[in-house]
């Protein structure tokens, strides 16, 4: 063997050799948020299976409904995506007690903007749905239609929102202190508790006088379902004896600021507004970018609904198990910005640049055997929602995209929550304005209106969209330029 192959030999062993320590710490952040995002998914999966196989009439009602709920939810972005960062930024410092008034605050905060949005959700349903719809499914104020059901399902929905905000804080909060196995026990509770609500009230229960309630049922069983989340999350801050966060926990509540000076201490509904800016000074950018990508999607729904009702479920059943499989790619991505969060926390730029690339690494590997189990099981997959054999032929064909699409996510992912772990979130911004509104939503709009074509064709153009955004923010990552921001972490 040549020295050169001897040298190739030994970097491609060395590209899949990984310390065994920091495989566990990793893995101990990971494996947590990742059984929790892949078993919520599957209960959303649950859900349109359990729609779907009712009628396709009660699962175009809730896909109405889902685009431009996710463009309202995106609101509490801009305070949880603050709040694990401040958070992994103050455990890795030690500053315990600031950690726990940033969750606090973010809690406060949340119940806020849950308020706002739960009112513009039941309010303004009617004008949300028939824009979506663009006149496709009938009237909103005509009963029996799917507009008129999809506006029931927002408005019934709309009331957890509150709900949701809540749970979200705390579970920021924790995320961001590494204590990920806690939200994994009260969200999958509340997610069985959902499915076994959607039975009863999707299909209804004559000896409990409950009536069969379709579309609106699921939605009734997933705002009881937010609320018992709230509160089985509540319930372990009271009662908790080993969390950072716990009310219980006396140990950590000194009431010493990030500065390390005493700081007055406040009712628990009064925030911290020094903590509320410095939260949202790292949020409001993700949250941009969140409500440009959601806006991009209620755009590119918009398309995939004028290609006809085959088409339209296709997508929205090819969604459901792709986002799926993309919970991995979030699991990873969410460790990498505690990690990194983390260590620049602690005054170590180099150890939160070794977890970059190792996760990265993981992911990636993970994601490429997926994505072929994904290529191969499709058809198998898409049956448990349908047996309509045009949406299946369909689907099974943007399933094919979907495999590639997770293989580029995997990467684009680790590295925008390696960015936003340092605090650099308003890139990601940038490039989510760019390639979501001028790559996919224009690539989408040329496909279906100029060149007449199908869904697939669709589907590509998302390709195209995450693959330029998987180099831009990859770009921006080895331009070190973020090292600036984590100055942040490490003055604070």
């Amino acid at each position: 063997m040549t020295t050169n192959n001897k040298g190739l030999v030994s970097k491609i062993r060395s590209f899949f050799t990984f310390e065994k320590s920091s495989v566990k710490i990793i893995l101990t952040l990971v494996i947590p948020i990742l059984c929790e995002t892949i078993l919520s998914s599957l209960f959303g999966m649950v859900d349109h299976m359990m729609a779907g196989q009712h009628s396709t009439h009660a699962l175009n009602a809730i896909g109405l409904f889902n685009s431009p709920s996710a463009l309202l939810v995106v609101l509490f972005t801009a305070i949880n995506t603050g709040t694990t960062t401040r958070v992994a930024w103050n455990i890795g410092a030690g500053r315990i007690d600031s950690a726990r008034r940033v969750m606090r605050t973010s809690i406060i905060l949340n119940i806020f903007v849950g308020l706002v949005i739960t009112a513009i959700g039941v309010v303004f349903a009617p004008q949300i749905i028939d824009y979506m719809a663009g006149g496709q499914y009938g009237s909103v104020y005509e009963k029996g239609t799917i507009a008129y059901d999809g506006v029931q399902v927002f408005q019934i929905c709309s009331f957890g929102f509150v709900f949701s905000g809540v749970t979200a804080a705390i579970t920021s909060a924790l995320r961001g202190a590494g204590e990920n196995r806690i939200p994994l026990f009260y969200n999958m509770l509340a997610n069985f508790l959902n499915v076994i609500g959607n039975y009863i009230f999707i299909y209804g229960v004559d000896f409990l006088g409950i009536p069969e309630m379709a579309a609106q049922g699921a939605a009734l069983s997933t705002s009881i379902s937010r609320f018992l989340a709230m509160m089985f999350a509540i319930i372990f801050l009271c009662f908790s004896k080993k969390s950072k966060f716990s009310f219980r926990n006396k140990a950590y509540a000194t009431n010493f600021s990030e500065s390390g000076e005493n700081r007055k201490k406040l009712p628990f509904f009064v925030p911290d507004w020094s903590i509320s800016k410095k939260i949202l000074a790292i949020g409001v950018p993700s949250m941009l970018e969140s409500i440009i990508m959601q806006f991009g999607m209620i755009l590119f729904t918009k398309l995939v609904i004028s290609t006809g009702n085959d088409s339209y479920a296709a997508h929205q059943i090819s969604n459901s198990i792709n986002n799926m499989f993309l919970m991995i790619c979030v699991s990873f991505s969410s460790a990498t910005g505690t990690l990194v969060g983390q260590n620049l926390g602690a005054k170590n730029i180099e150890g939160a640049k070794y977890y970059t690339r190792t996760i990265t690494k993981m992911t990636v590997m993970i994601c490429c055997v997926m994505a072929v189990i994904l290529a191969l099981f499709a058809r198998n997959l898409l049956g448990l929602y349908t047996d309509d054999a045009n949406v299946i032929k369909i689907a099974t064909e943007i399933m094919y995209v979907c495999s590639v699409i997770l293989i580029v996510t995997a990467f684009q992912n680790c590295y925008s929550g390696a960015l936003k772990g340092a605090g650099d979130t308003k890139f990601p911004l940038y490039s989510a304005i760019f390639c979501t509104l001028f790559v996919r939503v224009v690539l989408a709009y040329v496909v279906v209106k100029v060149l007449g074509l199908g869904i697939f064709y669709v589907w590509l153009a998302t390709l195209a969209d995450l693959v330029l955004r998987a180099i831009i923010i990859y770009i921006r990552y080895r331009s070190g330029r973020w090292e600036k921001y984590s100055q942040k972490a490490m003055e604070q």
